[in-house]
């Protein structure tokens, strides 16, 4: 999937509209028009500021082949995973049994 493609899927899972995207990353919304329509292609500086005004890190819309996601992390889950990476193996094991837990209740288990 293209740059541009990818930006859009982004900007829509976000609820966001283009003409607010484009102001945020302080970049015409004809210009970014282009970009989502894979016409133009967007400098590594304007594509940092698209990427900073999605909340997407830039390795998400770089990112191609097979492990290529246009899944959008929410905020809240990009915290989650972000602090992942602060707890040993054993603290990561507790807490998914704690949400398993959650889920079974919930009747949502795998």
């Amino acid at each position: 999937m293209k740059i541009g493609s990818k930006i859009r899927i982004f900007r829509e899972q976000r609820n966001l509209s283009a003409n607010k995207l484009a102001k945020t990353a302080k970049i015409s919304q004809s210009f970014l028009s282009q970009i989502e329509r894979d016409i133009s292609s967007p400098s590594l500086d304007t594509l940092e500021k698209i990427c900073n005004a999605l909340n997407v890190p830039i390795i998400q819309i770089l990112q191609f082949g097979e492990k290529d996601q246009t899944t959008a992390l929410s905020p809240d889950m990009k915290d989650l995973v972000d602090n992942l990476h602060l707890l040993s193996q054993d603290e990561i094991a507790a807490l998914n049994e704690f949400i398993k837990a959650i889920l079974l209740k919930k009747g949502r288990q795998k």
